[in-house]
């Protein structure tokens, strides 16, 4: 008997990797969850505390339960690429009301907090209003720096679909899909979860990087978005700046070249390291070619790209430091 799996029709053919402001601020819930598991946000979580405070731990944990289930209608697929989160709520104060309550009931079950009140206008004002506190209290300082390594999580993937396919781009984030022709597969295995099937036409196919967490966040309901997060590259450049503590190296490489050079922990393309730092691709190829003078990166060709990483040498120099 063949496994019971989500079958997702025309995915390939609809396949797009996009960041969501409101969904990355809804998936920080699982941080206010289970903080220790989440050390690349030590430093947002230690400076959000106030924040938290404000808003209420008991309202965010709302938006998201013990099974680290979070809310469907806050996983979206963005509308259009760097979208801000006022474009993205605006979008969702259209979204009808009982949608609000049938999201909420399918992480919930009857047990709703009471924080979100009990008619399904009640839930989602009370919603709205915990996704806007969360973001302007705890988020919304922050988003800049987080977009910044989700944009180049984004070019990398864009840089891969272009030159091996969606099928190849979409194994590398999450292995678990299978590829039957342009549908994409779920399988469920034991996981009891009712098999559904959707077309992806209308709707698109979206996988959604996030810093926030390993796993993979799916729909709960054959109802919501196509919508999957995947670990973005990159999530160690949230934590402090290590080249703080790396005075040997800044002094003999400069701070801009130390932290590209502790960056470097996984391949990145010039484009997608200029992203991160905020400086043009010019710029970014003057340090990068620098580096590969010294003989601290070394580069790999992806298609018509060219990756970088660090070398042993950088590894073997950082350790002493």
């Amino acid at each position: 008997m063949e496994q019971s799996a989500h079958v997702y029709r025309n995915a390939l053919a609809n396949l797009r990797f996009s960041p969501n402001p409101v969904s990355e601020c809804a998936l920080a819930s699982m941080i206010v969850l289970h903080p220790a598991r989440h050390p690349f946000h030590a430093k947002w979580y230690a400076e959000t505390a106030e924040g938290r405070s404000t808003v209420g731990e008991g309202r965010i944990l709302a938006l998201i339960n013990r099974e680290k289930c979070l809310v469907d209608v806050f996983m979206r697929p963005a509308s259009r690429r760097g979208v801000s989160y006022e474009g993205e709520r605006r979008i969702l104060e259209q979204v009808p009301a009982r949608r609000y309550r049938h999201d909420v009931e399918q992480v919930w079950g009857r047990d709703i907090p009471e924080v979100l009140g009990r008619t399904d206008e009640q839930v989602k004002a009370n919603l709205l209003a915990i996704l806007d506190d969360f973001w302007h209290h705890c988020f919304e300082a922050y988003w800049p720096r987080f977009r910044q390594v989700l944009d180049a999580d984004v070019t990398y993937r864009a840089q891969m679909l272009a030159a091996m396919g969606p099928a190849a781009a979409l194994a590398e984030v999450q292995p678990h899909f299978v590829v039957r022709g342009h549908d994409v597969l779920l399988p469920l295995g034991n996981d009891p979860w009712q098999p559904y099937e959707i077309d992806t036409a209308a709707t698109g196919f979206t996988m959604l990087p996030t810093l926030v967490k390993w796993g993979m966040n799916l729909p709960n309901s054959g109802e919501a978005d196509a919508v999957f997060s995947y670990r973005a590259r990159g999530r160690g450049r949230l934590s402090e700046h290590q080249a703080d503590t790396m005075t040997g190296l800044v002094g003999i490489l400069g701070r801009t070249r130390t932290e590209l050079l502790l960056s470097l922990d996984e391949p990145a393309s010039s484009t997608a390291i200029a992203l991160f730092m905020g400086v043009t691709t010019t710029a970014a190829n003057q340090h990068l070619r620098a580096l590969a003078a010294a003989g601290l990166l070394q580069t790999s060709r992806f298609g018509r790209y060219v990756l970088y990483e660090r070398s042993q040498v950088a590894d073997d120099l950082i350790a002493a430091n």
